[in-house]
């Protein structure tokens, strides 16, 4: 808002804001993907392959905020500023995330059925950990440009 309006010519967003789009929709979508093949082929019932896909998609993407808010690349500029807008909507994600995935009530409306408090952080963590694959997009293609 401290900004002057965006001329009418001028596009909405770059090619390079979206090719990055992109490029970090692809990575949470492999990556999710791959989570959910391995639980499945692993043993894990639909259920539960299903519930922590959920998990890995939702913190990866609420994730996302960080290295969405500035187009600069460092881990410094990626944490510092974070506006109570966002940090409601990540507090609102997670706490909606544990309901859905927790409640038993909640977790079979969406046919899932909650995992072990261990496989729930392994999930969340494979979620969180996708960040530095965020980074290193934004890094890549900030040196291509």
């Amino acid at each position: 808002m401290e900004q002057p309006p965006r001329s009418p010519l001028e596009q909405l967003i770059s090619t390079p804001q979206f090719v990055l789009g992109i490029t970090q929709g692809m990575l949470v979508t492999l990556i999710t993907a791959s989570y959910y093949w391995w639980t499945l082929s692993n043993g894990y019932t639909a259920e539960v392959a299903r519930i922590l896909a959920f998990i890995v998609l939702v913190t990866a993407n609420a994730t996302l905020i960080f290295p969405s808010r500035t187009a600069q690349t460092g881990w410094r500029e990626m944490f510092t500023g974070l506006s109570s807008v966002g940090a409601f909507v990540l507090g609102g994600t997670m706490l909606g995330l544990i309901l859905i995935t927790s409640v038993p009530v909640i977790a079979e409306a969406f046919t899932f059925r909650p995992p072990s408090v261990p496989q729930w952080l392994l999930a969340f963590s494979i979620g969180i950990a996708m960040i530095f694959l965020f980074e290193a997009a934004k890094v890549v293609l900030h040196r291509r440009n």
